[in-house]
């Protein structure tokens, strides 16, 4: 009050509020399939920072990113402001393994009558597979891919398998069909009668 000639001054502290981080992920996930890494943080006066492996990636948060097979780690960090704590998050997320995917296709049919020409081929799309290693096998033996033969009266197993590599695993029957060469019973007689 006025006239007096005693005070007491009081010290306030306001301490930091303390922040929070949450991510998460859709891991585990198989090659090609896309990883989706999201987070956020709740410190209104800072922006967060996502870190892969050390590498940032904010760019990356919320959408689907394809990575080669393997494990990554990620955090997520806000940097301390004015009025907010520090904060991070942080998880593992593990790429695994594709399996590849092949057809097999035999024409003009799995069964014909000799001496029919057969077109035996074996086909993919497997993305990133170019360390992979496709082969047509006929009855245990590699054979050309497509192989284009006229093969003898019997049976004939194909099989189409692959390598493994980075991102896939082996897959040593990719696909398979089976051939049928039949006997031909027919035949052509010409007769040239001489006078």
């Amino acid at each position: 009050t006025s006239g007096n000639e005693n005070s007491t001054i009081f010290g306030v502290a306001v301490n930091r509020k303390i922040s929070f981080c949450s991510i998460n992920s859709n891991s585990p996930v198989s090659y090609p399939a896309g990883v989706n890494v999201s987070g956020s943080c709740d410190n209104p006066e800072n922006n967060f920072v996502l870190y892969r492996n050390g590498v940032v990636v904010s760019g990356e948060n919320g959408a689907d990113v394809v990575l080669g097979a393997g494990s990554y780690n990620y955090t997520l960090n806000v940097s301390q402001t004015q009025n907010y704590t520090n904060a991070s998050a942080s998880l593992n997320v593990v790429v695994n393994q594709g399996v590849p995917a092949g057809s097999l296709n035999v024409a003009p049919s799995t069964s014909v009558e000799y001496p029919m020409q057969t077109t035996v081929q074996g086909s993919e799309s497997n993305f990133g597979d170019g360390d992979l290693n496709y082969i047509l096998f006929r009855n245990n033996f590699s054979v050309s891919n497509p192989e284009v033969a006229t093969l003898g009266v019997g049976g004939y197993h194909y099989i189409y398998n692959v390598s493994g590599g980075t991102n896939w695993t082996s897959n040593f029957s990719l696909a398979g069909s089976d051939l049928i060469v039949t006997q031909n019973n027919s035949y052509v007689l010409n007769l040239i009668l001489s006078p």
